[in-house]
């Protein structure tokens, strides 16, 4: 799924319009409908189907549409060589993170593109803090540092000019921009992002809440790594 959602992205961005079937006879149900379809990109196997079977198929649907097997090896005397064949098919949605939230076509392009021409895209797109925030995210995970700095700033700004009752989203952004600070041992930077954290999360959700914590637990880390340990005894007491 994951590969199949990233070539349609790679074909989209291309300028081309795609749709996506889960098995053969969803394939062949959708030409049959649609007799636009000119091309078909096809895993070598579908179930039992191998890639000749899949190409008579799809070709018994719509005639005109050109089938191309997605492999990662031909090997030599196999049926389909006679197919066209794309080999190691690769996609670089593989390189996401996985433990943060599905992003939009649109986020996950710019992902794909290269750094400097996915910040000129970004004014075309919605920006929302949320969004830019969850983009720093992704860039954070790849240590594209300056990329994630600038979009975790812009969504701040975005989120303190914004209405009283997103400040559990400015809690997150000011988290996440310190985490990223103390990534690259900008101790000084991170502390007073910490602390603004903080102070909204304890307002908003207790000072007991295991959110407050976490980010007691991310100052206390910045603290260790400059030596002030009596600051750290001083932090955690003064919330225990």
């Amino acid at each position: 799924m994951p590969e199949r959602q990233g070539l349609m992205l790679v074909m989209e961005l291309a300028g081309h319009q795609c749709a996506d079937a889960g098995d053969l006879d969803a394939a062949v149900d959708h030409l049959t409908k649609d007799h636009a379809c000119t091309l078909v990109l096809s895993d070598a196997t579908i179930g039992e189907a191998n890639a000749e079977d899949i190409r008579r198929v799809l070709k018994a649907a719509s005639p005109h549409v050109r089938v191309i097997t997605l492999t990662e090896e031909v090997l030599p005397g196999e049926a389909f060589v006679s197919t066209e064949v794309i080999t190691a098919a690769t996609s670089p949605l593989h390189k996401l993170p996985t433990s943060y939230a599905p992003v939009s076509r649109g986020d996950a392009v710019l992902i794909m593109l290269p750094e400097q021409d996915s910040l000129r895209m970004i004014p075309e797109l919605p920006r929302t803090a949320g969004m830019l925030n969850k983009l720093a995210v992704l860039y954070h995970s790849q240590e594209k540092y300056a990329a994630a700095e600038q979009l975790y700033k812009q969504a701040l700004q975005k989120s303190e000019n914004s209405a009283s009752d997103k400040r559990r989203e400015m809690a997150s952004i000011l988290h996440n921009l310190a985490n990223l600070y103390r990534d690259q041992q900008r101790y000084m930077d991170a502390e007073p992002l910490y602390l603004k954290s903080i102070t909204l999360v304890e307002k908003l959700l207790g000072k007991n809440h295991p959110k407050v914590w976490n980010r007691l637990n991310c100052l206390a880390d910045v603290y260790r790594a400059q030596g002030r340990e009596a600051e750290v005894k001083s932090l955690l007491m003064r919330f225990s």
